[in-house]
This record gives C-alpha cells, sequence and structure tokens, in this order.
C-alpha cells in the first residue's frame, strides 16, 4: 500500500511540474527581456482577402508600408510586376509610446506609372501587440494580424 500512495504521489508531482516553458502568445510578458520596440523591429506581413500589405520597421523610426493588388483581380503575386500587380509604397515615420504606435507617412509611389497616389491625410493610431511571430494592429474598429516575415 506505502508503495502504491508512493506512486500516486510521483506521478502526480510529475505531471503537475509539465512544460515549464511559456508559450502563450497572449503572455503580457515580453520574450527574453526585449522591449515591444525592439520587437517591432523587421518586416511584418498580411495577406487575406482584398488586404495584401508588407510593413518594414526600421531601427532609425522609420516604416515603410507596401500595398499590393492585383488589377485584375484574383491572387497577388508580390514579385510581378505592373500590370499584373500595382504596388503602393509609403515612407515615413512610426513612434510608438507604450502599446500605442503612431504612423506618419510623408512619401508615396506606385509603380503605375499612370498613378499618383495620395498620402493619408492624418496619423494613422494603432494599438499594438506582439505574441511570438504575431503582430496584432487595433485601430478604427478593426483588429489585423501581421505575421513576422
Amino acid at each position: 500500500m506505502r508503495s502504491f500512495v508512493f506512486m500516486v504521489v510521483a506521478a502526480l508531482v510529475t505531471v503537475g511540474c509539465g512544460d515549464l516553458e511559456r508559450n502563450n502568445p497572449a503572455d503580457p510578458r515580453v520574450s527574453g527581456g526585449i522591449h515591444l520596440a525592439e520587437q517591432l523591429i523587421g518586416s511584418w506581413s498580411l495577406d487575406e482577402g482584398d488586404e495584401n500589405v508588407v510593413y518594414f520597421f526600421k531601427t532609425n523610426g522609420g516604416v515603410e508600408l507596401r500595398s499590393y493588388f492585383a488589377p485584375e483581380g484574383g491572387v497577388v503575386d508580390r514579385n510581378a510586376a505592373f500590370p499584373q500587380t500595382r504596388v503602393i509604397t509609403f515612407t515615413g515615420t512610426y513612434r510608438l509610446e507604450g502599446r500605442t504606435l503612431t504612423l506618419s507617412f510623408t512619401s508615396a509611389q506606385s509603380n503605375d506609372p499612370n498613378e499618383i497616389p495620395l498620402l493619408p491625410r492624418d496619423d494613422e493610431v494603432v494599438r499594438t501587440s506582439i505574441g511570438r511571430d504575431a503582430l496584432t494592429l487595433e485601430g478604427d474598429g478593426r483588429k489585423r494580424f501581421y505575421r513576422r516575415q
């Protein structure tokens, strides 16, 4: 009987330990002691439905947004040239205060020679979170999920 109780207790202790690694993407802890601003650096991609964009966040506070379209409809090929794929590139700066990300675009260009893209009138302000390799931008009543490239 004593060995049975010992085996049950040993099994409970072993199961209770479980996996000590924390991989919860919603965990508010910044992994590895890296600040959110450092985690943001790099490229982030969204490719779903009619939205096909890539953000490039630079260490110097610069940001580039590439927005891809298929003028004829269908699947967007990011590697194709105009007229198969139209690309509008916005460049500017970003500022991160806590989890609030402010994007200020100062120039825009298109690979369509007949198009002069307009800059957004206002800065874009979004709530930001990063979990594993997923960036969430929340603003204007919607959430968009990007993956690290």
